[in-house]
């Protein structure tokens, strides 16, 4: 056994925006080690402790941390932050001579003999009210014929007062802890009135000296048997207080199945989608298939006619859904290309692979190399791999070309760019890889430019789709950049103005489904149609006017978030998913469709074997350092400004085109929602720590960031774009 000696302790500190300057007070198993200044900026600050070898125990060492402006409540594990100023980024333990400014692996891998895993929020909660103190939580229940509340309570110095709020403003106490009750003691509340429903639950310290402790908070679901024994027991007497049997089928609260709706697991089950059924090669005899993907850009989903808009504006596309797999429910996980492409290629956040930005001050984000691409696994196991490029942000710059044999980054070619690349330009070329004479496997990406703007149409488009107009409004260039900047006032543009602008676009989408029709007259040229699976979506939507905006990239609404979804599979019958899918969902889904292994530690699920959950939770982004984020789960959306802070939540099945904010009649889901984003973003955040660390270890990228402010003495003070979201967020939901 290895001999302890003095290490160096090190703990990454994360802050709220503008909160008060305070200190942070360590302690190592009882002894104090000191307090550092902390500067609440937003940004994470390095907190280092020198720790004797006689203050160290072989085995679980306790760090005590205490916060000047957080004393009256402390938290463990629970789903989101409450109002902390600060926040345990990281902490590890150094050896003599060990490097401070490389961190441990953001999956809670192990350095220096310390271990740890993230603990599972739903699985163990603690919290400390000291007295005078409310705390608040948001809870999602279950939909279930019966849900319990279940608590120990530890400590009680004063009365503690236990209310539940729902979201009518509503509230019900549960339960009056006297500090003369016997303590420690289990709680056990019934919640069923409010199953299926998200609820706040209040916890109120009275006035006084002392504090409460409260563990083992959890929402339980007991089984028939459990409710069997119950009902005889209350049969010949009240029964005392106690556990409830049968824990193991506990249910977390935030596994219901949609935020704020009621209803029974039954109705769940007997809602959900079928999975694509079985592996290709036992449906079809199919082996080792063709794969296409077409990317139609900024085409929004909501004015596709295959997905009922009045004008016909996608017939092709229409064509194609009566025979393949449609999902109605897709969208982009960013509303701008750069960063939805790249988790079309990996199958993870852009909050994660890291390309949220494309271009920065230091040079271009890149999916880190470490990061399995979808080309790249085709590549390995014997498949051909060719794209065709038509807008920058697919550029290979990005680490997006790496796996493709052929990468053609049309856009670069100057006799073909003229504010894009006509889409005519991509079937001869997708056919000429097609047709070369050799029997391997094919994976092609066709990245088609249309509709995005210019909304120019052709004289024969706009025959058919432009009525005449005299207005200034247009789909030039120009036109839509003064619009997106404010030199022309969105709100001055009148109906007639809006009419014109949503023909010229449905003209530049009928030319997009034009296209699609010309590379699927390709692949049947080309004879390999009946081995070929083709997937058919767009990198994000598109805004004529809605929520004040136009095009795409500075919000998180349907109109720039909701794209196609169509995969045709060579003999299978349609299948239509109405659970949330996302482009996240294409490298699992074709990697399983063509046989392959699948990849590990993904946020996009295989659809082939996993059919989409109504409830699931999809988190969004917009572009910029200070972006607009959404969270999509069930029938709800919360967007959340990062830079003003104003959140607003849309009930999206009653109200698709998200015009009646919610947000302050329904205060409750509101805090739940905003909860959960908080939890999204940082998971995010936290996975992608790894590959920032190896990136800021590049001493020439270092040397630029510090010139240019954005990394201090130390770089593991260095701020990714996302770390500053999720302060922001934290900041946010302090007003709760």
């Amino acid at each position: 056994m290895n001999q302890i000696a003095d290490r160096r302790l090190v703990l990454r500190v994360g802050s709220a925006l503008n909160g008060r300057p305070q200190r942070v007070s360590v302690s190592f198993n009882g002894e104090p080690l000191g307090s550092t200044p902390l500067r609440m900026d937003g940004g994470p600050a390095l907190v280092r402790h020198e720790v004797p070898a006689e203050l160290q125990r072989r085995g679980v060492n306790r760090v005590l941390l205490t916060f000047d402006e957080i004393e009256p409540v402390q938290l463990h594990e629970l789903p989101f932050t409450l109002p902390l100023s600060g926040s345990i980024v990281s902490c590890y333990f150094l050896r003599p001579g060990e490097p401070e400014d490389v961190p441990p692996r953001a999956d809670g891998g192990v350095r220096s003999g310390v271990s740890g895993a993230p603990g599972r929020a739903h699985e163990s909660r603690r919290l400390t009210v000291a007295a005078g103190v409310s705390a608040r939580l948001a809870l999602q229940l279950p939909p279930a014929t019966r849900v319990v509340l279940s608590l120990r309570v530890e400590r009680v110095d004063t009365p503690l007062e236990l209310s539940l709020v729902s979201d009518d403003g509503r509230r019900t106490r549960l339960a009056l802890i006297d500090p003369r009750d016997v303590v420690p003691r289990e709680l056990l509340e019934d919640l069923t009135p409010w199953a299926g429903r998200v609820v706040q639950l209040d916890l109120l310290s009275h006035e006084g000296e002392g504090r409460a402790l409260l563990s083992e908070l959890s929402v339980l679901i007991p089984n028939e048997e459990d409710e069997r024994a119950s009902e005889r027991e209350q049969s010949t007497a009240d029964a005392p207080e106690g556990r409830v049997d049968g824990r193991a089928s506990a249910a977390p609260a935030d596994t219901a199945d949609t935020a704020g709706t009621a209803g029974t697991a039954q109705d769940a089950a007997a809602s959900s989608d079928t999975a694509l059924p079985g592996p290709l090669a036992s449906l079809t005899g199919l082996q080792r298939p063709d794969v296409l993907v077409i990317v139609l850009d900024a085409l929004a989903r909501g004015r596709s006619s295959a997905f009922g808009a009045e004008l016909p504006t996608t017939p092709v596309l229409e064509q194609l859904c009566r025979r393949a797999t449609v999902a109605a429910r897709a969208q982009a996980p960013a509303s701008y290309t750069v960063a939805s492409v790249g988790s079309l290629l990996t199958g993870l956040h852009p909050m994660v692979h890291g390309v949220v930005l494309g271009e920065t001050p230091a040079g271009p984000e890149r999916v880190a190399d470490s990061v399995p691409r979808l080309a790249e696994q085709f590549a390995a196991a014997g498949w051909r791999t060719a794209a065709w490029l038509t807008n920058p942000n697919t550029s290979a710059r990005y680490g997006f070309g790496k796996g493709f044999e052929q990468y053609h980054e049309l856009f670069a070619d100057e006799t073909l760019w003229e504010e894009g690349v006509d889409g005519a330009q991509l079937a001869p070329r997708l056919q000429a890889f097609l047709s070369e004479p050799d029997d391997a496997p094919r994976f092609s990406w066709v990245h088609v430019f249309e509709p995005h703007a210019p909304w120019r149409p052709t004289a024969g488009l706009a025959a058919r789709f432009v009525t005449p107009y005299q207005g200034e409004a247009s789909g030039e260039r120009e036109f839509l950049d003064q619009l997106r900047t404010g030199f022309i006032d969105p709100a001055s543009l009148g109906p007639l103005d809006l009419e014109h602008l949503s023909q010229v676009y449905a003209a530049r989408m009928a030319r997009a489904d034009g296209v699609l029709g010309e590379l699927l007259s390709a692949l049947e040229a080309s004879g390999r149609a009946e081995r070929t699976l083709v997937l058919v979506t767009a990198d994000h939507g598109e805004a004529i006017g809605e929520h004040g905006r136009f095009e795409h990239g500075d919000d998180v609404h349907a109109e720039q978030l909701d794209v196609p979804w169509v995969l045709l599979v060579p003999g299978r019958a349609p299948v239509r998913l109405q659970g949330p899918v996302t482009l996240m969902d294409v490298a699992p889904t074709l990697l399983s469709l063509a046989g392959l292994e699948p990849l590990k530690d993904l946020d996009g699920i295989d659809l082939s074997s996993e059919a989409p959950e109504r409830g699931r939770t999809l988190l969004s982004r917009g572009y910029g350092t200070r972006p607009m984020l959404g969270l999509t789960r069930g029938h709800w959306r919360l967007t959340f400004d990062v830079l003003t802070r104003r959140r607003a939540l849309y009930d999206i099945r009653r109200d698709p085109g998200e015009r009646s904010d919610l947000a302050d009649a329904r205060p409750v889901t509101t805090a739940f929602l905003h909860a959960e984003l908080c939890r999204a973003v940082a998971d995010a955040v936290g996975r992608a720590d790894a590959g920032v660390d190896a990136d800021l270890a590049d001493p020439e990228r270092l040397a630029v960031l510090r010139s240019l402010g954005y990394v201090g003495a130390d770089a593991s003070d260095a701020l990714r774009p996302d770390a500053l979201v999720l302060a922001a967020l934290r900041a946010g939901l302090v007003r709760d």
